[in-house]
């Protein structure tokens, strides 16, 4: 069975960085395909994706079949072609310190080397326009 990415918290994030019209247009047709318990109302999508470039980092399941719970942020595109997301997984039955993972996360993405005069960024603009 293929998860959509809408039942996981890395495919929001991933989802969020896709202009917006043409994300709308993506979650329109995988809500359409989801399962009727599964459906996001249109401000419900809004919010979520907001929270996503808002926080650059998401808590939530982890998809792919599993029970377990994901922290994730994206990889600044200095480093990748595309948008990557990376995260932490956990059993959802573990009582875990999300934020003090995220703190860890940001703090791994920020000590990447970069190229001389470049700093971190999240605006993925340039790399979708393509």
């Amino acid at each position: 069975m293929i998860e959509p990415l809408l039942v996981s918290a890395s495919g929001w994030l991933l989802l969020s960085t896709i202009e917006h019209s043409r994300c709308e247009r993506i979650i329109r047709q995988l809500n359409a395909e989801a399962d009727h318990a599964d459906r996001l109302g249109p401000q419900d999508w809004d919010e979520r994706l907001r929270k996503c470039r808002d926080s650059g980092i998401v808590k939530g399941p982890s998809g792919f079949g599993s029970r377990g719970r994901i922290i994730a942020t994206l990889l600044p595109p200095e480093i990748t072609e595309r948008p990557v997301a990376l995260g932490l997984v956990y059993k959802g039955d573990v009582e875990v310190d999300v934020d003090r993972m995220g703190d860890v996360l940001r703090g791994a993405v920020s000590s990447l080397s970069l190229p001389m005069g470049r700093s971190h960024s999240t605006d993925y603009s340039s790399i979708l326009a393509a």
